[in-house]
């Protein structure tokens, strides 16, 4: 189980950071405060442990199609070409902890940075009594040779490559944007584990208890119609009610990947260990913003060893989430809040727990006052 992020000169974070992480763990913050470059650090880890496709290609950088920086100055925090970043992040199995860092510096010319690249690595024993495999540039003698192998490719070293490939295996990542619901699908395969949101759409074909479970969710959070399946020959369709799902609203098949995987997450044996969602909230109203906590909560009660991330704008699923814990339906030390704020040395993060009756340690000033705001204007207008 992972159990914290490190950031150092990486994007917007400057100094050092180190962000812990929950069976669930809920990233929230202005925009541009630095919510998805740590979400999407964890697909960067994946591509990491096991290795890229395209070692040789140079810029721009992507991780499950995600895009991570076009140049080097999109990557190091304050744009600084040839600057060193580290991404890092500490997992428990069993009892122990093990810490692993990894440090990456380009070195090709300024002149050529558009298709920099970043050196080999080296690794470093691992100490006891806290592991930590630490990673440094193997020569500038040999980046200037030309080696343009972009990441290190299983050199994590025995243990810390087993902890890694056991963190990042499977990973499933939902980014902000997903792509809209077909009118019709031709039968394919599908993966163990829904990978992005098109993949939706095969797993509900394939299994029929998971569409029956997302159904159920459809209906009672959104008020829709029972979800179903329509075969013929090699092909289908996904219906609410009398409608195709491809002709409804937005919210209604936005939402449609984010219920299957957290609901196959949590009920399934198979695939990985970590699921990582953005803007979980995409087009829909409160009510069902708030019903996602319910959601979260069925996956808590469900599995022990996995964990999702989400990264939100949502103040009804926050609330979800803390009247669950209120009403002691969900543990509140499974459910952690990350704050990030922009700041004069880069993003710096605050930790926000909840307490066994739903209050929280900390809240930040002004977040989510907007409609009381509203409401005290609209009095202080009234009174003219």
């Amino acid at each position: 189980m992972l159990t914290s992020l490190r950031f150092n000169n990486y994007k917007s974070f400057g100094l050092e950071i180190d962000i812990p992480l929950r069976k669930v763990t809920i990233f929230i913050g202005k925009n541009n405060s630095g919510k998805t470059a740590a979400a999407r650090s964890l697909a960067v880890w994946s591509e990491l442990t096991f290795g890229r496709t395209d070692v040789d290609s140079g810029f721009p950088l992507t991780a499950r199609g995600m895009s991570i920086g076009s140049s080097t100055g999109e990557i190091v925090h304050q744009g600084v070409a040839h600057g060193a970043f580290r991404l890092g992040f500490s997992a428990r199995t069993w009892s122990e902890e093990t810490h692993i860092d990894f440090e990456l510096q380009n070195f090709e010319s300024l002149a050529k940075r558009s298709a920099g690249y970043f050196v080999d690595l080296t690794v470093s024993e691992i100490h006891k009594p806290e592991p930590k495999v630490s990673f440094g540039v193997e020569s500038v003698k040999a980046a200037q040779a030309g080696n343009k192998r972009l990441w290190a490719v299983n050199e994590f070293g025995g243990q810390g490559l087993n902890v890694a490939e056991g963190s990042f295996r499977g990973l499933a990542y939902l980014a902000a944007v997903r792509p809209p619901i077909q009118p019709i699908y031709g039968v394919r395969e599908m993966a163990a584990i829904v990978q992005v949101g098109d993949s939706a759409p095969y797993a509900l074909h394939d299994d029929a208890e998971l569409l029956a479970n997302v159904s159920a969710w459809y209906e009672s959070a959104l008020g829709a119609p029972r979800l179903q399946i329509d075969s013929e020959a090699n092909a289908f369709l996904l219906r609410l009610g009398h409608a195709n799902l491809a002709s409804s609203g937005q919210g209604l098949q936005q939402v449609l990947p984010v219920v299957t995987a957290i609901e196959r997450f949590g009920s399934r044996e198979e695939g990985g260990k970590l699921l990582v969602i953005e803007e979980p909230e995409l087009h829909l109203h409160p009510a069902a913003q708030g019903a996602l906590a319910d959601l979260l909560a069925r996956f808590l009660h469900s599995q022990s060893e996995r964990q999702i991330v989400l990264e939100t704008h949502s103040e009804n699923l926050l609330l979800g989430l803390r009247r669950l814990v209120a009403e002691g339906e969900i543990d509140h030390r499974d459910i952690g809040i990350v704050w990030f704020e922009p700041s004069e040395t880069g993003t710096s993060i605050t930790p926000i727990d909840i307490r066994p009756d739903g209050s929280v340690s900390f809240w930040p000033v002004g977040v989510f006052s907007e409609n009381l705001e509203q409401v005290r204007a609209i009095a202080r207008a009234s009174r003219r």
